[in-house]
C-alpha cells in the first residue's frame, strides 16, 4: 500500500508525541505514590514533633498529653479514614510517641501508655529536643507500614486523571501541528513534483521560487539550474540539427547537382568539375571526422600516446607548418620561450593538432599586417602556452561559450574546423584528456589570448 510522505510525517509526529506522553505518564504513575507517602509522612512527623515540643515547653511534664493530642486529632465520624489520619488518632498503622525514658505516651502497637518499650523500636525514631535535651522519640509509621488515606488516594487519582488528559491533549496537538508542519515542509516538494511533471511533458523551462536557506532550498535552486541547462541543451540540439543540415547539405547539393547534370548530358565532368566535387567531399569528410573526434573526447576513448617532449621543439614544428600561410597574408608569426621549461608527458601529434587549430583560427581573424604571438613560460609549477593575436577580438558575450560545442556567433572566434564550431571544443577535450586546462581571454576589441596550462608534479 502506498503511503504519502505527508501521512508519514504526520504519523511520525504523532508516534513521537504518544511515546513521550506514555513515558511521562508511566514514570509519574510509578513514582507519585511513593513521593506522596513520603511527603505525608514527613508532614505528619513534623506536626507531631511541634505538638510534643509545644506541650512539654508549656507543661514540663507528660500528664494530660494523651487528651491534648486526641483533641487535636479527633477521629472522623464516618470512620472512612483508613490511613494517615487513623494513624494520627490511635489506629493500628500510626507513628509511635515515646518519652526520653522509653515510656509509651500513646497506644502504639501492643504497648499501652506508660509501658516501657525496648530500644530496638527506636532504631529509626526521630528525636524531639527541648533546650538541647531529648524529651521524646517519634517512631515513623514506616516501621510498621503506612497506607494512603482516602483523601490522598483521591489526590493521586486526580493527578493521574490530569496526566491522562494531558496525554490526550498532547496527542491532538501533535496531530494538528503535524498536519500544519507537513504542509509547510512538503509544499516546495509538491511544487517540485509539479514542475518535474511539466518537464516530463515537454515544457523544459520551469522556475521555482524558493527563499529557504536549507536543503529544500538548495534542491529548488539545483532544479532551476537543471531546467536552464535542459533548455540550453535543447536549444543546442536544435541548433546542431540546423548546422548539420546546412553544413552537410550545401556540399551534398553541389555534388548532386553536378552528378544530375552529368547524367542528363548537360555538362561533362571535366577535371575542373571533378576537383570541385572532390573538395566538397573532403569538406564532408572533415566535418564527420571532427564530429567523431568530439564524440571520442566526450567518452574519453580518444587514443592518447604520451611521451616526454620539449615544448620549444613542439611549437617550432607547428610554426613551420603555418609560416607560409602567415607569409601569404602578411602576418607576423612570433614565438618566445622561457629557458626553464621542464619536459612534459604529452601526445605530440594531438598537441600539434590543437596548436594548429588555434593558429589557423588566429590567421582567419587577423588582418593583413597583424601579429600572432606564441609564448611559453613556467610559473608556480605550471607550464603555459599562450597564443595571442591582434585580430577582431572576442565579444564579452561570446567569451564564456567559445569552447562549447556547436557554438557559433558572428562575433565569436569559434568554427575553424569546418563551419560547425567544433574546433575549440575538440581542442578542449584533447587538452583535458592530457591533464591540462584551456581558457580564453580578450579585451573584446582587438586582442585575444588562448592559454593552455599543464600542472607539473615534482
Amino acid at each position: 500500500m502506498r503511503i504519502s510522505v505527508r501521512n508519514k510525517l504526520i504519523s511520525t509526529y504523532l508516534m513521537i508525541s504518544i511515546f513521550t506522553a506514555l513515558i511521562i505518564y508511566v514514570l509519574t504513575y510509578a513514582t507519585s505514590e511513593k513521593r506522596i507517602e513520603k511527603l505525608a509522612e514527613n508532614y505528619m512527623l513534623q506536626e507531631m514533633s511541634q505538638e510534643v515540643h509545644h506541650w512539654y515547653a508549656a507543661e514540663q511534664s507528660w500528664e494530660g498529653f494523651a487528651a491534648y493530642f486526641k483533641s487535636l486529632h479527633p477521629p472522623l465520624p464516618d470512620d472512612k479514614d483508613l490511613g494517615l489520619n487513623k494513624a494520627k488518632n490511635g489506629g493500628s498503622k500510626k507513628a509511635g510517641l515515646v518519652t526520653s525514658d522509653q515510656r509509651v505516651l500513646l497506644k502504639y502497637l501492643d504497648f499501652q501508655p506508660g509501658e516501657f518499650i525496648p530500644k530496638a523500636y527506636l532504631s529509626n525514631a526521630r528525636q524531639v529536643k527541648y533546650r538541647g535535651d531529648v524529651i521524646a522519640w517519634i517512631i515513623p509509621p514506616e516501621a510498621t507500614g503506612i497506607n494512603l488515606s482516602s483523601q490522598l488516594q483521591v489526590f493521586l487519582d486526580n493527578t493521574l486523571d490530569v496526566l491522562l488528559s494531558s496525554v490526550a491533549v498532547s496527542i491532538l496537538a501533535a496531530l494538528f501541528l503535524g498536519v500544519i508542519f507537513a504542509k509547510v515542509v512538503l509544499k516546495p516538494i509538491e511544487t517540485l513534483t509539479t514542475a518535474a511533471s511539466e518537464i516530463a511533458s515537454g515544457d523544459l523551462y520551469q522556475k521555482i521560487e524558493s527563499y529557504r536557506d536549507d536543503e529544500i532550498g538548495d534542491l529548488s535552486r539545483s532544479f532551476n539550474k537543471m531546467s536552464q541547462d535542459l533548455v540550453a541543451a535543447d536549444q543546442q540540439r536544435r541548433q546542431l540539427t540546423a548546422d548539420i543540415t546546412h553544413d552537410l547539405g550545401t556540399p551534398v547539393q553541389v555534388i548532386s547537382g553536378y552528378i544530375e547534370m552529368a547524367q542528363d548530358g548537360e555538362l561533362a565532368l571535366n577535371p575542373e568539375r571533378v576537383e570541385i566535387i572532390a573538395n566538397e567531399l573532403e569538406q564532408i569528410q572533415r566535418l564527420l571526422k571532427d564530429m567523431s573526434l568530439l564524440a571520442q573526447t566526450d567518452a574519453k576513448t580518444l587514443s592518447i600516446h604520451t611521451e616526454s617532449i620539449e615544448i620549444p621543439s613542439l611549437i617550432q614544428r607547428v610554426i613551420r607548418m603555418h609560416q607560409l600561410s602567415c607569409h601569404e597574408k602578411q602576418i607576423d608569426l612570433n614565438y618566445r620561450c622561457a629557458s626553464n621549461l621542464p619536459l612534459l608527458d604529452l601526445d605530440e601529434e594531438r598537441m600539434i593538432q590543437v596548436l594548429s587549430n588555434l593558429i589557423s583560427n588566429s590567421i582567419r581573424y587577423v588582418s593583413k599586417g597583424g601579429n600572432i604571438d606564441i609564448t611559453s613560460y613556467y610559473e608556480h609549477n605550471v607550464v603555459a602556452i599562450k597564443v595571442s593575436d591582434n585580430g577582431s577580438g572576442i565579444h564579452p558575450d561570446d567569451l564564456p561559450f567559445i569552447f562549447a560545442r556547436f557554438y557559433r556567433s558572428d562575433r565569436s572566434r569559434s568554427g575553424v574546423s569546418g563551419k560547425m564550431g567544433l574546433g575549440l571544443s575538440i581542442s578542449r577535450g584533447i587538452i583535458e584528456m592530457q591533464g591540462g586546462t584551456i581558457r580564453a581571454e580578450s579585451d573584446g576589441r582587438s586582442h585575444s589570448h588562448i592559454i593552455i596550462e599543464f600542472p607539473v608534479t615534482n
